[in-house]
């Protein structure tokens, strides 16, 4: 029978490379992640919550690929990651998708809605110019946007509305998994309401994972099916988010939680 779990990761290693003091030859070895492995299952969202500097942005860096593993194994569709090869890699760089914290920088100042998002069906798809017009306006639809911002640029856009253009870019190549970045951290209680709302919809929808990276507590626990806390490049705790909230093991969770008055 065929496992349940879309990506794997088995004790993962990241170290950076710091120079110390001014000489340029000389540096030391920083580790960002420690010897962590996590499970994401089909549909299922995954939240990790951490401090600032607890390695989070960087173990999903690792996964995407943009910065190298020094140990452990990245597996999707029962294959190595690091194996893989550029024309190998191509398919996988589709099935996951990055949704970055900073959403209205990721956004070309000098190209449309519209541009925007065709360019990733250009890159993964070939579709007519009619296939193309339609899967925008269905990708602008199931992102609650309406058409007429197609010609409008990010600058004349609400930071709701960028941040809506950002999930409509990822979701365009029908990804099997959305990774959200502190996504909804610079956003007021009814926006970070009204994004959450939409993420579970779409992600019941197209029965797509979610790896939900965040330092909020309370949105994880809310969010999230199963959560990680993590410190210091490790893994603290994983489970269920409320046994998790109820009853932390760690003392470091005691401190997340007794800094949320509800959740």
């Amino acid at each position: 029978m065929r496992s349940t779990a879309i990506l794997e990761v088995q004790k993962l290693v990241v170290d950076y490379r710091q120079r110390v003091g001014w000489r340029f030859w000389k540096s030391r070895s920083i580790r960002a992640v420690n010897d962590v492995s996590l499970t994401l299952k089909r549909g299922e969202v995954l939240g990790i919550v951490g401090e600032s500097g607890s390695g989070k942005s960087t173990l999903i860096k690792a996964i995407g690929h943009f910065v190298p593993a020094t140990s452990g194994k990245i597996i999707s569709d029962g294959k190595e990651v690091q194996a893989l090869n550029d024309r190998q890699f191509f398919p996988y760089r589709r099935r996951l998708q990055i949704i970055p914290q900073n959403f209205s920088d990721a956004l070309d100042p000098t190209m449309s809605v519209e541009a925007i998002l065709r360019e990733p069906l250009k890159i993964h798809f070939r579709l007519t110019a009619k296939e193309t017009a339609l899967r925008i306006g269905a990708l602008l639809e199931s992102v609650e946007l309406d058409s007429s911002l197609l010609h409008r640029y990010p600058v004349q856009l609400s930071g709701g509305q960028r941040q809506r253009i950002s999930i409509a870019r990822g979701l365009a190549v029908s990804p099997e998994v959305l990774i959200c970045d502190e996504m909804t951290s610079a956003c007021d209680v009814l926006v970070q309401k009204r994004i959450l709302s939409l993420l579970d919809n779409l992600r019941h929808k197209h029965n797509m994972a979610i790896l939900w990276i965040a330092h909020n507590i309370a949105v994880v626990a809310h969010f999230c099916d199963t959560m990680i806390v993590m410190r210091h490049g490790r893994f603290l705790e994983l489970g269920e988010p409320q046994a998790i909230c109820q009853n932390p093991v760690h003392p470091y969770t005691r401190l997340l939680v007794d800094a949320v008055p509800h959740i």
